[in-house]
């Protein structure tokens, strides 16, 4: 019996166990490059066995191991572009897009629809003004947020499911208020009001009215047309200066 724990023992000191080594190793890097390239994220990668985590790997990137930069940020590129294959750029999807946006939705909430792109991809099209995109996602977004203000407006006025009926034990039902439900309004409310006073703060923000524009040499028009007529001018430049108006 004690031969069998020594041995155990013995065994556990060779045997390699699975762990997140903190230092630099061509193995490590390649197969995180190898997994990003494939699309997966980087949290879901250090998460397998033997990987580093996240903070590791980006100490990898700041000091540059063995050109580790330049690779991370392609893998990354690359992986980005496999998960987007199946939603390159048409006219069809780019205008179910504008339009989406334009009713309100949120980029992100649109992106999930079914044979959409992912919300970096939709992005790109912008920075490369696809067909021209950029200038009409810009608008889009704009009329966007106004369709916002009207929806603050449709979860106020909605009093679907602010009350609820309660069934009490002797079978008698009572109808009581959602307290739940009102508060969920109150954060939807709240939410599309902040986005609206950082997006479009003359319409939907609370500052006031900005002070009328200065107009340089205003003021001294302003003093000129004060003392117009309280004023003499000033003496002759032939007059001394030590006598009275009126004296030889």
């Amino acid at each position: 019996m004690q031969r069998a724990t020594r041995e155990a023992k013995k065994r556990a000191k060779t045997d390699v166990k699975p762990g997140r080594p903190p230092v630099y190793t061509t193995e490590s890097a390649e197969r995180i490059l190898e997994q990003l390239s494939a699309g997966r994220t980087l949290a879901d990668i250090c998460g397998d066995p033997g990987m580093p985590v996240p903070g590791t790997v980006w100490q990898w990137v700041i000091a540059d191991r063995e050109g580790f930069a330049e690779r991370y940020r392609r893998a990354r590129e690359i992986g980005r572009a496999r998960l987007g294959r199946h939603t390159l750029y048409t006219a069809e999807r780019a205008d179910w897009i504008l339009e989406q946006l334009t009713d309100g939705r949120t980029l992100a909430d649109v992106c999930r629809d079914p044979g959409m792109p992912a919300r970096p991809t939709v992005q790109l099209w912008v920075e490369q003004n696809r067909e021209d995109f950029a200038e009409r996602y810009k608008t889009a977004r704009h009329n966007g947020c106004h369709a916002m203000a009207d929806q603050i407006i449709d979860i106020a006025d909605d009093a679907r499911g602010d009350w609820v009926v309660l069934h009490k034990p002797d079978g008698t039902t009572e109808t009581v208020v959602n307290p739940q439900h009102i508060q969920r309004c109150k954060l939807r409310i709240n939410a599309r009001s902040w986005l609206l006073s950082k997006v479009l703060p003359r319409h939907y923000g609370d500052r006031p009215d900005p002070p009328p524009a200065y107009v340089p040499g205003s003021e001294i028009a302003a003093l000129l047309k004060e003392i117009d007529g309280k004023t003499r001018g000033l003496p002759s430049q032939h007059r001394r200066l030590d006598q009275p108006d009126g004296s030889d």
